[in-house]
């Protein structure tokens, strides 16, 4: 905060919901959050413990949506809805004195905790959905962090409608930024149908509405020793979070079919055990019991006074402990994925990062932005890492695989079973399928284009056609040497660099994924990385990534610096995908 004079400040009244500021934001420096009034009262409430709201919160949150929906002046902050509504419903309903003094105590604690965070009513996220369906209206929040915010003036700038700007900071200011950033924390997240539903708005787009996910929105934190106005951290930043929505399902649908295994197996070990005792003859077991005085009794006489003597009780030690063993090995797979040590359960990719400008701000270690485990090479052999890094994430799956097969086969019994029980210890990770390969994390490895096509060109070429699913972010700077023609000095030309084609380079190969995309258009660059992810292969995505201090621009400027790369055609958009339907040319979108 000391190095910075200036805040954004949030006007709700003038928001109209685009998201070209929290897509632009290099920092995730800015907290956004799509919640139905209901569920904001329902956090005040777990919150405060005013459980004697609970009971008119319903009719609170109706009221909020019904009171904002065509009116002239809305109010700014959810605490002055939530008083609006409360003193509506009086009117209306008039309630015993003792339990609207419980009630009238719980709003203000709510008010107390919540009251202050800024809400904003806008057509596609209250108006749209309302007009459809009643009380699905939600309310857009938008809270900037003070400990991340750089001040660069990318939201301010792109924010049309005019909803952010720039305000001195202060020492109050800042404190009051602090806590309300502590109160944006503690609400809920945006839902998953809201986050489909936005996507498919053609006025705000696929990754406008993955940012609204926590879980994608914090893919790489603030805080670093980045400069302002970075266009790698955006190009970055943009990309994780595409990651990160891309693998949220696939781990939770992994997640499930592991516990459905786990239960399955457990079943059938208790089966195994409970049926050491043969009770087809309830009548025969149930007269044993009444005969016999003692108020315990032995399994084994049981069985003899039921008629069972001659049955065999025993059970086969190997395959009880190899089905025990089976359950436990299932049970810590599933713990490790969903919860792990410290609750957030197992990173859904890897991160490798090529040596160069990026590593001066992704290498502070160990407090690096990023929310998966993260390897800098140092050594310009960067996709030899990455390589070695997804052989670790495959064998891994391939683990994980074995254990699910295993358990078929135990729950199962096929013929064969011994053989194929044997055959699994032999399983590969070119053996699985492709909704069992789909489950490996993938390893994203990037770096600045002077580290993974200069002196790591050869070992890149080797990557992409490796077969590998390693997805490699080139960072573009156009900072490659520039050679005067000796006939004209005013006629600048490049030199034969390879940097300058290496998307070119990349597509000759025809076995990898390639694109060419660019900050500029945060659309364009999420659906390239979600087609990129849905690729088995290698893939590689370039993205011009201009510096602000290196390039001599403005802090604010850095979209327009990649708008003009597009629109001179210095890099096109283009993808290419080896999947595709037709020949090499027809697999190429310039769309």
């Amino acid at each position: 905060s000391s190095t910075r004079s200036t805040l954004p400040e949030f006007d709700p009244t003038l928001c109209t919901g685009c998201g070209q500021c929290w897509t632009r934001c290099p920092d995730s420096a800015i907290g956004v959050v799509a919640s139905a009034p209901a569920a904001l009262i329902d956090a005040g409430i777990q919150q405060t413990g005013a459980d004697a709201v609970r009971q008119v919160a319903n009719k609170l949150a109706s009221r909020i949506i019904s009171g904002n929906k065509a009116a002239e002046n809305v109010p700014t902050t959810f605490g002055q809805m939530l008083d609006e509504a409360f003193a509506w419903l009086g009117e209306k309903m008039p309630l015993p004195e003792e339990r609207q003094q419980a009630i009238t105590d719980g709003l203000a604690s709510i008010g107390d905790a919540m009251g202050a965070l800024p809400v904003a009513v806008t057509k596609p996220f209250f108006q749209q959905p309302e007009a459809q369906k009643k009380d699905t209206a939600e309310l857009l929040s938008l809270v900037i962090n003070p400990d991340a915010c750089k001040a660069c003036g990318l939201c301010i700038k792109h924010c049309e409608p005019g909803a952010l700007e720039a305000r001195e900071q202060d020492a109050a200011s800042l404190a009051a930024a602090r806590n309300l950033w502590s109160t944006w924390a503690a609400t809920p997240d945006t839902s998953s149908q809201t986050l489909q539903r936005i996507a498919d708005d053609p006025e705000i787009g696929a990754m406008a509405a993955i940012l609204l996910s926590r879980y994608c929105q914090f893919a790489m934190a603030g805080g670093d020793p980045a400069e302002p106005g970075s266009g790698e951290k955006i190009a970055v930043r943009l990309a994780l979070s595409a990651t990160e929505f891309y693998q949220q399902p696939l781990v939770q649908r992994f997640a499930k079919t592991l516990l459905e295994a786990g239960e399955a197996v457990s079943s059938l070990l208790k089966e195994t055990l409970s049926g050491t005792l043969a009770v087809e003859d309830l009548d025969a077991v149930t007269e044993q019991l009444r005969n016999t005085t003692s108020p315990r009794v032995d399994l084994k006489t049981l069985a003899e006074g039921s008629g069972n003597a001659s049955e065999d009780h025993s059970i086969d030690t190997r395959y009880l402990l190899r089905l025990i063993d089976l359950a436990n090995r299932i049970s810590s797979a599933h713990h490790r994925l969903v919860q792990g040590e410290h609750g957030l359960g197992r990173a859904r990719y890897g991160l490798a990062i090529a040596g160069g400008s990026m590593a001066t701000w992704a290498g502070a270690f160990p407090h690096n932005p990023f929310q998966a485990p993260v390897v800098i090479d140092m050594s310009g052999d960067a996709a030899q890492l990455a390589a070695g890094l997804i052989e670790g994430h495959l064998d891994e799956t391939t683990e994980l695989v074995r254990l699910l097969r295993l358990a078929r086969l135990e729950v199962d019994q096929p013929d064969g079973l011994d053989w194929k029980r044997d055959a699994l210890a032999s399983l590969g990770w070119k053996d699985l399928s492709k909704e069992e390969y789909e489950l490996c994390p993938p390893l994203i490895l990037t770096g600045s284009d002077e580290m993974l096509a200069g002196p790591g060109l050869g070992q890149l070429i080797w990557l992409l056609n490796s077969g590998l699913p390693v997805k490699v972010l080139v960072l573009n700077t156009l900072d490659f040497g520039i050679a005067a023609d000796p006939e004209s000095e005013t006629s600048p030309q490049p030199t034969n660099n390879p940097r300058s084609n290496l998307s070119l380079l990349a597509l000759a190969q025809r076995n990898a994924f390639v694109a060419q995309t660019s900050i500029a258009d945060p659309v364009h660059l999420g659906e390239t990385m979600l087609q990129a992810l849905r690729f088995d292969g290698p893939a590689l995505i370039q993205a011009y990534a201009p510096s602000p201090t290196r390039h001599g621009f403005a802090s604010d400027a850095a979209l327009e610096q990649a708008e003009l790369a597009i629109a001179s055609r210095v890099l096109p958009l283009f993808r290419y995908d080896p999947s595709g339907v037709g020949v090499f040319g027809s697999r190429i979108s310039l769309d």
